[in-house]
């Protein structure tokens, strides 16, 4: 027997509530699997997707570097309408990084995406959880898939400009250091607290994946009259997951009329609390009967529901008084 999820809850939100679930919840689910863990699953896989697509685009400068710059053009043919320096060995590699200063180049775009991601990060954290999580995952990923598009258009465009390509990392840099914020206030709020070193764990493979499609899509590219589609592919693969985040991301159980995790220490809330959240009948019934059967001091002992609009988003001065915040950060310049 199956259950299906088309009736909606009075408590659901219908304007926060993604046309693909709308869809969805359409379709029947196992019986054996309830509502709360089948949207667990579904974010979960979601957001590994997502997040996947993010480190997809962070492999192109790395893989093309070969094709920007040739160590050795004597088994290449010299087109008779150039000039070239007798001792330039590099005459065919890409200019701006067909010169001996070759790896200072490439050293200063890896240093301007990760100083413009680090600088991101701060105010992207900021940002993310002041709004609505679905609508800035979905601008964030849709720019930062134009950014590495924008920075492919140099071979097509014949851009031989060194600012070009900086300008290129930089965007990309600050627009991709959303992703990580978003994705993460999704995964905690619906899996809270426990257990969340296996899940989180398990989740983190992402990157890892990641980087390894991310190698092979724009290995198929390099060459020296293709490699600009190493930099087109990925990032309209990001783009497109932009609009599937727009389409398909709940971004907290609350909105489709379910539970918070972890508001009374559990994994997953008791029958009792869904009702009391649910059913406003239900509620009181709940009430009375607590009340006929436990004493005031054990009714006031019960911990409270807060609402969306009481949850105040933490400062940043705030953050990194949480402890281990700047020890981790340190951690992260080795």
């Amino acid at each position: 027997m199956a259950n299906s999820d088309s009736v909606s809850s009075s408590n659901e939100d219908p304007a926060l509530i993604p046309i693909a679930i709308r869809i969805l919840r359409r379709f029947p689910r196992p019986a054996f699997i309830s509502r709360f863990t089948a949207y667990r699953l579904y974010i979960f896989g979601l957001t590994y997707l997502l997040y996947v697509t993010f480190h997809v685009v962070r492999k192109p400068l790395g893989v093309t570097k070969n094709v920007l710059y040739h160590s050795n053009c004597s088994n290449v043919e010299r087109p008779p309408d150039r000039v070239f320096l007798p001792n330039n060995t590099g005459w065919c590699s890409w200019a701006p990084f067909d010169r001996k200063d070759h790896q200072e180049k490439f050293a200063g775009l890896d240093f301007s995406y990760r100083l413009a991601y680090a600088l991101g990060m701060v105010f992207a954290g900021h940002l993310g959880e002041r709004l609505e999580v679905r609508r800035f995952l979905t601008v964030v990923m849709l720019v930062s898939g134009l950014w590495v598009v924008f920075g492919g258009l140099a071979f097509f465009w014949q851009v031989h400009s060194y600012s070009y390509f900086v300008v290129a990392q930089v965007g990309a840099g600050i627009f991709q250091s959303a992703g990580w914020p978003a994705v993460l206030t999704l995964m905690g709020n619906w899996f809270g607290k426990k257990r969340r070193g296996l899940i989180f764990g398990i989740w983190n493979t992402d990157t890892a994946v990641g980087n390894i499609l991310g190698a092979i899509i724009a290995g198929v590219w390099v060459t020296d009259s293709l490699w600009g589609f190493s930099f087109i592919v990925p990032g309209i693969i990001l783009s497109c997951g932009g609009i599937v985040a727009y389409c398909f991301v709940v971004v907290r159980p609350e909105d489709i009329g379910l539970s918070a995790p972890n508001y009374t220490g559990g994994d997953e809330p008791d029958a009792a609390t869904k009702a009391t959240v649910l059913d406003p009948a239900a509620s009181t019934a709940h009430l009375s009967q607590s009340f006929n059967e436990s004493s005031n001091d054990q009714l006031d002992m019960l911990p409270a529901l807060p609402s969306r609009e009481d949850r105040k988003p933490i400062t940043i001065w705030g953050a990194i008084l949480i402890p281990g915040v700047i020890e981790y950060a340190i951690c992260l310049f080795f």
